[in-house]
Parts: structure tokens; C-alpha cells; sequence
């Protein structure tokens, strides 16, 4: 459950969230995510170290640019984890 509800805490941002969804299946740049939701890039990357602090996404430095990218196999062993507190 500690580990549980401060990742559940950061998902209830809705700006968190959407960008998680976005990058669920893409990697994006940081600008490129601002842009998308208009948030500033300050914004953007308060909201990145956030979600890498919790390791639910994963950074790559390419061409100058760092990509994120939705790490999809934390995410599903969260919500079954999260089912099984429940059932």
C-alpha cells in the first residue's frame, strides 16, 4: 500500500496523467509534450521527474533531445497490484 498510493497520488494530477497517456505507445520530447497540453517546458519537466522519481516512465537522450517514454510493464504490474488490494 506505501508503495501504491503516492503513484496513485501523482496519476490523480490530470496534467500527469494525460501525459502518460500520450506517451503510452510514442516516445515524445519534452517541448514536443509541452506543446501538445500547452504547458510551459518548466511545467513539463517538474511533471517528468515526477513520474521517473516513480519509475513509471523511462528517459533516452537522442539527437540533443530527451525522450519519454510510458513505461507500460510497471504500469500493468501497478493495477494488478492494485486489483489484488481490492479483491
Amino acid at each position: 500500500l506505501d508503495e501504491v498510493v503516492p503513484i496513485f497520488k501523482a496519476l490523480g494530477d490530470k496534467s500527469k496523467a494525460e501525459i502518460l497517456l500520450y506517451i503510452k505507445d510514442r516516445p515524445a520530447y519534452g517541448s514536443e509534450i509541452a506543446k501538445q497540453f500547452s504547458l510551459t517546458t518548466a511545467t513539463v519537466s517538474h511533471h517528468m521527474n515526477k513520474l521517473l522519481q516513480l519509475r513509471l516512465i523511462q528517459a533516452e537522450l537522442r539527437d540533443g533531445r530527451v525522450y519519454y517514454q510510458a513505461r507500460k510493464e510497471v504500469l500493468q504490474e501497478l493495477f494488478e497490484n492494485a486489483k489484488k488490494l481490492f479483491e
